[in-house]
């Protein structure tokens, strides 16, 4: 099922909650991929781009972190590593599977990622609602602020 962007999810930081629009989208695609039966090669191409989005947010939101004082930056900073080694260990699995399917002659299986599909939307819901949501409140006194500095 894809997932919609809420106003309950925003984080109260335009560039953190532009980069989860964007993981939304690449996740929505890499859902409508696998439902209907893409091949493996797109399937691919769509989990790297996710990869690469997914390493650029962890950076942009670690860095800002470090900027407001994050007082739960290194259990935050933990889990996205955490993540990230799940994800990639879950792609592992798939991958053989799918190397396996295609010494067989199949080009395009979409049970193949339907397990890893369910990590990623499970992972990206979970860190999104619980983990970023903790930052809220510090992402709103830093620009509180800043305003008032001026």
């Amino acid at each position: 099922m894809a997932i919609t962007w809420r106003d309950q999810m925003s984080v109260g930081h335009p560039v953190i909650d532009g980069d989860h629009k964007a993981l939304i989208d690449i996740l929505n695609t890499f859902e409508n991929l696998t439902r209907n039966g893409a091949a493996f090669i797109a399937l691919d191409q769509t989990f790297r781009e996710l990869a690469e989005y997914t390493k650029i947010h962890f950076a942009r939101e670690e860095a800002l972190q470090r900027e407001i004082g994050y007082p739960l930056r290194d259990t935050h900073q933990e889990k996205h590593r955490v993540l990230v080694g799940r994800l990639l260990a879950a792609y592992k699995r798939f991958k053989q599977k799918r190397e396996k399917l295609e010494s067989e002659g199949v080009a395009c299986d979409h049970h193949s990622y339907a397990e890893l599909l369910g990590i990623l939307n499970a992972w990206l819901l979970e860190h999104i609602l619980q983990e970023d949501m903790k930052l809220k409140p510090h992402i709103q006194r830093h620009m509180e602020s800043r305003l008032a500095a001026g």
